[in-house]
């Protein structure tokens, strides 16, 4: 089995559902630091303090749209790969999410099932 080491950030506003997925990414990535940002505005701080290779992302943040932020990120850090982990399972915003640079999109209902392999997939490509 690889085994990465990759600074990983967490976008989530919802306190459970972070806190979830950093136990997740955490157990799967050790030793990666996992960092983590309830809002837009934190996430963009921490992207330019910490420069994280894979970001999770939640589409729908208190102060900013997890769409627009993958976009911003992207153009920051060309290299990085950002999943999007979201409740809206529109194919509009699929399609938004990945014309904003995302590598992948996870459902937060599939979230168990699906993301540890939709997160080594992109790795893969790092």
């Amino acid at each position: 089995m690889q085994i990465w080491c990759v600074n990983i950030l967490i976008v989530e506003d919802n306190r459970h559902m972070r806190r979830m997925l950093m136990g997740m990414v955490g157990s799967a990535f050790d030793p990666s630091p996992v960092l983590e940002a309830a809002d837009g505005r934190s996430a963009m701080l921490l992207c330019r303090e910490a420069r994280p290779e894979l970001v999770l992302m939640d589409v729908a943040l208190p102060d900013a749209s997890g769409i627009d932020l993958t976009a911003e990120i992207m153009a920051l850090l060309p290299a990085s790969k950002v999943v999007v982990v979201s409740n809206h399972q529109t194919r509009a915003c699929q399609e938004a999410a990945r014309s904003a640079g995302a590598a992948a999109y996870v459902f937060k209902d599939e979230v168990y099932e699906k993301l540890i392999p939709a997160l080594t997939q992109v790795l893969q490509g790092l």
